[in-house]
């Protein structure tokens, strides 16, 4: 399972989880923490078919 974290979450939150192992992607590595929620759900859907999004 990958994880792609939203803005809402700390960049800093990434290099934990990876650190711990887990797959992760921060939105604003990729910048794309400024998109509106629903590109955010396509690119999920489209470009990481396994990612689970995070909203919190």
């Amino acid at each position: 399972m990958k994880l792609l974290l939203d803005q809402v979450l700390p960049l800093s939150a990434a290099t934990l989880l990876r650190d711990a192992g887990i797959d992760t992607i921060h939105l604003g590595e990729i910048r794309m923490s400024e998109t509106e929620d629903k590109l955010k759900i396509l690119y999920t859907l489209t470009v990481n078919q396994q990612c689970e999004l995070l909203f919190l």
